[in-house]
């Protein structure tokens, strides 16, 4: 639940410069640990990996929503962070240590599309404190 000082802080207009900067900083984490060697030895979590492109991609996804107010930036920050999961795995199958796999992509649809509907729901939450409409 979103309270009305929670509300402010985060339509704040200097707040879109601290969202952009966690994007930023959250895609290149992911490009950089998805392109690099990872030892997994003694980690034994079924579909950890899973896991993880799921949250990345929902994670993306909430940060654009509240970095990008307005419809179009938006939606071109969504075209981008969209193409960024095929986009690794064609990198990842370049790579001579990782591969590409179709499970990997359809766990970073399923966060990017999850993302949206969490992001939805937190601009209309908003939106009831701020006069911020879910469209925006």
């Amino acid at each position: 639940m979103v309270t009305r000082q929670l509300a402010d802080l985060i339509c704040h207009p200097n707040s879109q410069w601290l969202f952009r900067a966690g994007l930023l900083l959250l895609v290149a984490l992911e490009v950089y640990a998805s392109l690099t060697p990872v030892d997994m030895e003694g980690i034994d979590i079924p579909h950890l990996d899973k896991l993880v492109h799921f949250l990345m991609h929902l994670g993306n996804v909430l940060l654009a929503a509240l970095a990008f107010p307005k419809q179009r930036s938006l939606l071109i920050a969504l075209a981008l962070l969209f193409l960024l999961g095929p986009a690794i795995e064609l990198l990842q199958s370049l790579t001579p240590d990782r591969e590409a796999s179709l499970a990997d992509q359809l766990a970073n649809t399923a966060g990017f599309l999850t993302g949206l509907l969490l992001a939805r729901r937190l601009k209309r939450q908003l939106g009831a404190f701020s006069g911020v409409s879910a469209r925006n």
